[in-house]
């Protein structure tokens, strides 16, 4: 595993699982669609992450990240998403600049290590949140 991804990967989780049971419930997954993604019932996103699995634990969701397609998207594949999902595209250059692909959008769902701010140098704090929450979305669920 690498040490820096599985971290970010620890971190979502960490995230979802509002009760600290160390696993993900469905519950938590509707909360987190609901309040953070602002989506209603979105069952194909549910289906996505847990299956048949009531419970997602760390390795469970790690697991799910090395089989997402966005896990190997090209630094041009990113860069699409960045301006076309995310509505962004000022800041293609630095993600071309910094190499960013898919193996960085766990970091990037994290803010892990300041990636956004640090590293990019994105200051606008609605921006560095659109690029969170969007990688967040498809770490989880895909693209």
């Amino acid at each position: 595993k690498d040490r820096g991804t599985f971290e970010a990967i620890v971190a979502i989780h960490a995230h979802l699982d509002d009760d600290r049971s160390g696993n993900v419930d469905i519950n938590e997954t509707q909360e987190f669609l609901r309040q953070e993604l602002h989506l209603q019932n979105d069952h194909d996103r549910e289906e996505t992450l847990h299956a048949n699995d009531k419970f997602i634990s760390v390795e469970d969701l790690w697991n799910s990240w090395t089989k997402n397609e966005a896990r190997n998207w090209s630094s041009d594949d990113v860069i699409f998403w960045l301006e076309w999902s995310i509505g962004l595209p000022e800041y293609s250059n630095i993600f071309e600049e910094k190499r960013i692909n898919g193996s960085h959008l766990p970091a990037l769902a994290t803010n892990h290590h300041s990636i956004i701010t640090s590293i990019l140098g994105i200051k606008d704090l609605h921006h560095r949140q659109k690029i969170t929450l969007r990688a967040m979305d498809v770490v989880l669920f895909g693209p």
